[in-house]
């Protein structure tokens, strides 16, 4: 199982990877102000704003082109990429170097006032805005290491707030929440958006695809108690009249969601552990009056796969989901006991079954928050064992997890 498991994550890496690489149909902008299309290679946001690969036709031969050389880029006519000068600033051991270079620009928003993002490798977002009047300036959140009583403490100074308030002035109630929108891609986004549709309504506000993110993922960490059971079937049965297991349980799972594909459906893979079992009885002879103690006690590791159904009332989001699970028993050498007798079944190591599961999502934050959800699973083992039959493992799960979101 876990072989399959890191060839899945292989090939979902090294589809990642190839992705990347992929033309989409787009456009350059050439400083004679001629829109020629083609194909644009969508690589990382840190990529592209160093420079635009373009092709046209399939034979012709990929140019890449600086900032300077065009008057900028479009991917699908979802994204916007135009050339700026931007201060960039090197912190060195005497202090700073500061230094101006071209580089593309993304455009998030469009309107009376727009948005511009810029990703550089290794540091931290940056967002730039212009004016009706072309006036050019950024928004600036920067770090800070101040001194108190003697002890260094890294301080926050979020400039921007009151630049926000300062521009959007002119709609008081959109000024005053965007005031407090954190330093984000998502965040700073909407507070554009809200303010353009204030100030001139009649005017068409546009949205890149990096500012809606088509693709979230959402990652999620989970305690919490599990009730089991196991039951058998078939004939010569050693497990009669059992008592569930109780215990801790906990897993991990990514979800991922694409907006183009549907806004409610996605698909989650998880990777849970829980001690799954029983403790029952059997009779050694059919005529023996004395039971005997059977114990199977099974460390469970499962790989499953739940489609989701999302949805959101107010802040709340909760979904409802279902699919395949896997499970391999870790201790499977000495997982069964009966009697003196450990290990009746040494070969057993897999479970095959369905997995439910159901949440409600606090948020904390724009993008992270607690998770209340509960959890069940129906697995089957195959012993196949001098045809004793085969085994069922029943359980649900309380669990309180923790949830952190790719959308800002």
């Amino acid at each position: 199982m876990f072989k399959n498991l890191l060839l899945i994550l292989f090939m979902g890496c090294s589809l990642a990877a190839f992705a990347q690489k992929d033309f989409r149909p787009g456009y350059i902008i050439t400083l004679e102000g001629d829109t020629l299309r083609g194909q644009i290679r969508d690589r990382s946001d840190a990529r592209n704003s160093r420079s635009v690969i373009f092709k046209q036709g399939q034979e012709a031969l990929v140019k890449e082109y600086e900032p300077a050389e065009v008057m900028g880029f479009g991917i699908e006519d979802q994204k916007l990429f135009l050339p700026e000068r931007v201060p960039i600033i090197k912190v060195t051991p005497v202090g700073s170097d500061t230094t101006w270079q071209v580089v593309f620009l993304q455009q998030l928003v469009t309107g009376p006032i727009s948005l511009f993002y810029l990703k550089t490798a290794g540091e931290p977002d940056r967002f730039f805005l212009r004016r009706a009047n072309g006036r050019f300036s950024e928004l600036e959140s920067r770090k800070q290491i101040v001194e108190v009583n003697g002890k260094h403490y890294q301080k926050t100074l979020n400039f921007y707030q009151d630049t926000l308030r300062a521009i959007f002035a002119a709609c008081p109630q959109v000024a005053e929440q965007a005031a407090k929108a954190e330093f984000t891609l998502g965040q700073l986004s909407k507070a554009f958006v809200a303010y353009n549709q204030c100030a001139d309504p009649k005017e068409q506000v546009t949205v890149s695809e990096t500012a809606t993110r088509k693709t979230v993922v959402l990652g999620s960490a989970t305690l919490g108690y599990a009730i089991g059971s196991t039951r058998s079937s078939g004939e010569q049965t050693l497990l009669n009249s059992p008592t569930g297991k109780k215990g801790p349980s906990g897993g991990v799972a990514i979800n991922i969601l694409n907006t183009g594909f549907s806004k409610n459906f996605s698909l989650q893979f998880g990777l849970d552990y829980t001690n799954k079992g029983a403790v029952g009885h059997h009779y050694t002879y059919s005529n023996s009056t004395t039971p005997t103690t059977t114990t199977i006690d099974m460390q469970v590791v499962n790989f499953s796969t739940i489609i989701r159904f999302n949805t959101a009332i107010g802040k709340l989001k909760h979904y409802i989901g279902a699919g395949p699970t896997a499970g391999y028993v870790l201790n499977y050498n000495d997982a069964y006991q009966y009697g003196n007798h450990v290990g009746v079944f040494p070969n057993t190591k897999a479970e095959y079954g369905l997995a439910s599961e159901a949440a409600i999502l606090f948020p904390l934050k724009a993008n992270q928050g607690v998770a209340l959800s509960l959890r069940y699973e129906r697995t089957r083992i195959s012993f196949n064992f001098t045809n004793r039959g085969e085994y069922y493992n029943h359980y649900f799960r309380l669990g309180v997890g923790y949830w952190f979101s790719s959308r800002q």
